[in-house]
């Protein structure tokens, strides 16, 4: 899973998550208030040696890859945390909620910007990782394994988007709601798709690729 982010701060916050709600089925990505990232899968957690800047003006690139024998933290193309045995964690029922911007374990809500979230069905390679931290399109990684991709606020977000095209998975499989994704709600959470690094969403016009 692959996103960037630009916390507003150092804060507990929640990035993304895809959990049952019990302590067999979690997996998520959250910030720290001591400035770290953390990976939490079933009932254990690895945590990146990174600090997160005390500004709301730095971005970061943040890839989790997630395998029945490892797992493993990058931060800007940094290995900064991983962990090796086998571990049985089934996140493919549907019993499971997808959500961006929350994590239920620390009721926590993301304050600041995420952008550019997709998910492979595989572990990526070195070069492909280095790729994305580079700025290169999640399209253009791998593409045949990828299970969703969210520009939220990227080149696919424009005039002529659906009224929901904020929450669009551009493989127009798993579309999010702003019920079952809190980073889009009004309160608590503050979300901003215009930001900054990314094309205005009005560059693309009518184009279905971007360039």
């Amino acid at each position: 899973v692959s996103c960037w982010v630009r916390p507003d701060g150092r804060q507990d916050g929640g990035i993304w998550e895809n959990t049952s709600g019990s302590s067999g089925g979690r997996l998520s990505l959250f910030t720290l208030t001591n400035g770290k990232f953390r990976l939490r899968y079933k009932n254990s957690t690895k945590t990146t040696g990174i600090l997160v800047a005390t500004n709301s003006t730095t971005w970061y690139h943040v890839l989790a890859t997630i395998a029945y024998g490892s797992r493993a933290v990058y931060v800007d193309n940094s290995s900064e945390a991983d962990n090796t045995g086998n571990i049985s964690s089934d996140h493919s029922s549907a019993g499971f909620d997808f959500r961006v911007g929350k994590e239920t374990v620390e009721d926590s809500y993301f304050d600041g910007d995420i952008a550019e979230l997709a998910a492979w069905k595989v572990v990526l390679t070195a070069g492909e990782i280095a790729s994305l931290s580079n700025g290169a399109s999640p399209l253009f990684v791998r593409p045949g394994s990828m299970l969703a991709y969210y520009p939220l606020g990227g080149p696919y977000v424009g005039s002529t988007a659906a009224a929901a095209g904020g929450y669009r998975d551009v493989l127009n499989t798993n579309d999010l709601a702003e019920a079952s994704s809190p980073a889009f709600a009004g309160t608590p959470t503050q979300f901003s798709s215009s930001a900054g690094m990314f094309y205005p969403n009005t560059y693309m016009g009518t184009d279905t690729i971007p360039f």
